[in-house]
């Protein structure tokens, strides 16, 4: 049996996500603008927080990105950005809330806590899909 690293488990949760079952979803996302930090509420009561940037013609395609083992960084925020430039609503969702991990030891700190609970994980990423899915603002087509 071949051995898996938990970074690479984890970036195999996104590909999960298509697999979810539908939730309910409140939307409360930013209006047309500045790119900004957004929030929606599940059906069960959860806070999900992602980093949202809309293009200049809606509705559009949406394009949802997974961060790394370091957290929702700069770096994933300025995709969202470009993507939003090239004509897509770019999402970059936080699936450490407002964490982020500056070394190996808190890259493996957030990612126990991510496995601890992978369903849950799976779920934020269900929810965010299903929610630009329903967004007016995009043409339901989500890409990850």
């Amino acid at each position: 049996m071949n051995s898996i690293s938990r970074r690479t488990a984890l970036s195999a949760l996104s590909g999960l996500s298509a697999l979810g079952l539908t939730r309910g979803v409140r939307s409360a996302m930013a209006d047309i603008g500045s790119p900004q930090f957004t929030t929606i509420s599940t059906r069960d009561g959860r806070q999900l927080n992602a980093f949202l940037s809309l293009p200049a013609h809606l509705p559009a395609p949406a394009v949802l990105t997974i961060h790394s083992s370091l957290g929702l960084t700069d770096w994933y925020r300025s995709q969202a950005a470009r993507f939003a430039e090239a004509g897509f609503v770019g999402l970059a969702v936080d699936l450490f809330p407002g964490q982020q991990a500056w070394d190996p030891d808190g890259e493996q700190r957030l990612i126990n806590e991510a496995f601890r609970d992978a369903r849950r994980t799976t779920e934020n990423l269900v929810d965010w899909v299903h929610s630009l899915r329903r967004d007016p603002r995009t043409n339901g087509k989500v890409g990850i």
